[in-house]
């Protein structure tokens, strides 16, 4: 069966993994070790959590602290001789709402047979780490996505006027994650832009994020690795492709002093001392309709020399957009949820590490599914999992974000070029 995603939660309950889709004994075969690609973390670098338990109700209001506007830019007391003059000024006090969202992820039903008669023994192990992945990108797909649909502003690399142009988004107590930004948005967006993006654009955005925004900089978060360099700076979290092309920028070339010393983990290079870059595997890119085509597809054509294997997506690689991200000082928290509430939190006498609720991406093995049986005229009935010849990997994940100040991190919309290429 192929893959799929955003089913509802009673499709395909009984659907078995096909026996006869992996290589059997029957040949003789040499188990290939190949390479893989890890994913790694990017947006729960940037975000700090706040933990949400049970008891704190299905609506977060986050609430924090303003100061007064400065009113003038001159200044003319009046002199002794004279009653003075005063100011009075008051303290504000911003709210933002955030609710949980939830998603399950789920392996087929997983037969016991293919651990005898498959040279591939390990199905239950590979596919554990399959769905631990799966469930790890989930998490930092919903944060991207939430940061995209909440952000009032994007920039526009090269638009004529101003390349900070207003965006549709959630409103302060929107709490459900709904599409803001439709395709017919980013088709007038795309339409608008002019450029790749290059060092000029970058620097360009640090003016206006500090001058116009008034957006506080990035600075090293407890627990990320990354050193005092950063304080006083924003961060560029872009893709490689962009990375790869600087050093081809004729900004670059023209000022060879340009700070681009590698800085620990994955952020890489202080720009202009005001920036630095933290890479991402799979970064936002749009095709010309103004979708967001899957990053990568799996091969099913018989006979072909990649059949079975997950490879880039073509729409994906071609797509001619890509959207980086200016990030700043705290824009958003994670919401961070605890254990089910009460009883649900523990399983039953002896099955405490199956059946308790847990709904905060632990992956598990189960063993509690009905399966299909024949009765006595052929007929397929279900019939309990009783001799455990079945089992399936699932995970159940919670998601929530709560803006704290959103004009600290910028979506940047941008026209895709490779090394060396004009923009």
């Amino acid at each position: 069966m192929a893959n799929s995603i955003d089913l509802t939660i009673g499709q395909n309950l009984w659907s078995e993994q096909d026996r006869a889709k992996f290589n059997k004994l029957d040949y003789f075969l040499a188990k290939m070790q190949v390479p893989m690609m890890k994913h790694w973390a990017t947006w729960c670098k940037l975000l700090k959590k706040v933990p949400w338990t049970p008891g704190m109700g299905t609506t977060m209001r986050g609430v924090h602290r303003e100061f007064s506007p400065v009113l003038r830019q001159t200044f003319y007391p009046n002199t002794m001789q004279s009653a003075p003059k005063k100011d009075r000024h008051e303290t504000t006090e911003n709210a933002q709402s955030a609710q949980l969202h939830w998603h399950r992820v789920e392996s087929p039903l997983l037969d016991v047979i293919p651990d005898f008669q498959d040279f591939m023994r390990d199905h239950v192990g590979f596919g554990m780490e399959n769905i631990t992945q799966q469930t790890s990108l989930l998490n930092e797909q919903f944060m991207r996505t939430y940061i995209l649909e909440a952000s009032p502003k994007v920039w526009v690399a090269g638009a004529a006027g101003t390349q900070l142009v207003n965006a549709p988004h959630l409103n302060a107590h929107d709490t459900a994650l709904v599409k803001q930004k439709t395709d017919d948005f980013w088709v007038a967006q795309c339409a608008l832009v002019q450029s790749g993006l290059d060092l000029r654009n970058v620097n360009l955005l640090s003016t206006v994020m500090t001058t116009d925004m008034g957006a506080d900089f990035f600075e090293g978060k407890q627990g990320q690795q990354v050193d005092e360099g950063l304080k006083g700076k924003y961060c560029l979290v872009t893709s490689g492709e962009v990375w790869d092309n600087w050093q081809f920028d004729p900004f670059l070339l023209s000022n060879r002093n340009l700070d681009l010393d590698i800085v620990t983990g994955k952020f890489k290079g202080s720009l202009f001392g005001k920036w630095t870059t933290l890479l991402e595997k799979f970064p936002l890119r749009i095709a010309a309709d103004g979708t967001f085509p899957a990053p990568e597809i799996l091969v099913n054509s018989d006979g072909s020399q990649n059949d079975g294997e997950t490879i880039p997506n073509p729409a994906y690689v071609e797509a001619p957009y890509e959207i980086a991200f200016a990030v700043g000082a705290e824009a958003y928290k994670a919401l961070s949820i605890g254990p089910a509430p009460g009883m649900f939190g523990k399983g039953e006498a002896g099955l405490s590490s199956f059946r308790k609720t847990s709904w905060n991406g632990e992956v598990r093995l189960t063993k509690d599914v009905l399966v299909n049986t024949p009765d006595e005229n052929g007929a397929s009935v279900l019939d309990t999992n009783k001799y455990g010849h079945k089992c399936q990997i699932i995970s159940e994940v919670t998601f929530g974000v709560c803006p704290v100040r959103r004009r600290n991190i910028v979506p940047i919309l941008f026209r895709r070029q490779r090394a060396g290429a004009e923009a």
